[in-house]
């Protein structure tokens, strides 16, 4: 595969964009942020990106399994072509890799509990992003909250850079 090439015709664009339920089409008080059943017709409402456009849909049991196989796919392509790391973001890996522990010891403890609670839920079987949001169902109000967060974020990338 040459560098600059089009892929996007290999993914899918399934999913709405709109607030209606992409099983029933009736439309929602709300859009979920994250899975959730239809209030109309019960069936799971899932709320993913696309990997070729980055848009966030809702999608349907059927099209969130077509979404998940684009993303392996787009993992796939991104595998083949080299690149180099964002600047930025490889001195954020970096720091994550070197820092030992969080200064507010009620922070690392608290990182340390979602990650070890994190584990144990993908080696049940749960997805790594379920996972997640099972443990954070909202995004981070505090100061506090936000700090866990990305504490966690860099116990994630210490363990995948002790297991190459």
């Amino acid at each position: 595969m040459e560098s600059g090439t089009n892929h996007t015709s290999a993914f899918h664009e399934v999913g709405r964009l709109d607030n209606a339920c992409p099983t029933c089409e009736k439309s929602l008080s709300k859009r979920p942020l994250r899975k959730t059943k239809c209030p109309h017709c019960g069936k799971n409402i899932y709320s993913r990106k696309r990997p070729f456009d980055d848009m966030k849909v809702l999608l349907n049991e059927e099209q969130a399994g077509i979404v998940e196989q684009d993303w392996h796919l787009d993992f796939e392509l991104k595998q083949a072509i080299p690149r180099e790391a964002n600047p930025l973001w490889s001195e954020k890996i970096e720091t994550a890799i070197k820092t030992d522990h969080h200064p507010d010891p009620s922070v690392e403890q608290k990182a340390r509990e979602a990650f070890d609670k994190q584990l144990l839920l993908i080696r049940q079987g749960v997805a790594p992003r379920d996972a997640e949001e099972k443990l954070f169902p909202d995004d981070p109000q505090s100061d506090f909250d936000k700090q866990v967060r990305h504490r966690l974020w860099q116990l994630q990338v210490r363990s995948m850079h002790t297991v190459r």
